[in-house]
């Protein structure tokens, strides 16, 4: 199976999954037209690594620490693999933010992952830890309207 960068090609099939991990994690609601309209945006951005399989995807963003910004930071922003390729999918995202984190102008960098309490598998936070990730963050969230 094939990993590849998305193009605006794919951006329904980006927003299909990203709309069905958005629903199945319980995040905020939103629309698949929402999620188009995301998708179509962030995939071109030069920025913005969004990768896919034949029905998964990875998205994320690299950024600038902001206090610091030659310390580059890529942030995951959806992970969501229905053909069982997660790990070929975070292969080639770890690839894509090293790549950006090993630019020139940057000193260093950090690649974040992030997985919900209520509904990652227990797994994927093995996993990470077993590639070297460290957990380093919590966050909470106070739903407000």
């Amino acid at each position: 199976m094939i990993i590849r960068r998305a193009t605006p090609s794919d951006t329904d099939l980006v927003a299909e999954l990203g709309h069905k991990f958005i629903h199945a994690a319980g995040m905020p609601p939103a629309t698949i037209k929402e999620c188009r309209t995301f998708c179509a945006h962030i995939i071109p951005q030069p920025m913005a690594g969004v990768f896919v399989s034949e029905r998964g995807v990875i998205a994320g963003v690299a950024a600038p620490l902001y206090y610091k910004p030659s310390h580059m930071q890529v942030v995951e922003l959806f992970w969501w693999a229905e053909d069982r390729q997660g790990q070929a999918l975070l292969d080639a995202f770890e690839e894509w933010g090293v790549a950006m984190i090993m630019a020139p102008e940057v000193t260093g960098g950090d690649i974040n992952m992030s997985t919900l309490e209520h509904f990652s598998h227990p797994g994927v936070e093995v996993l990470l830890k077993r590639r070297g990730y460290e957990g380093r963050d919590k966050t909470f969230r106070k739903v407000v309207k």
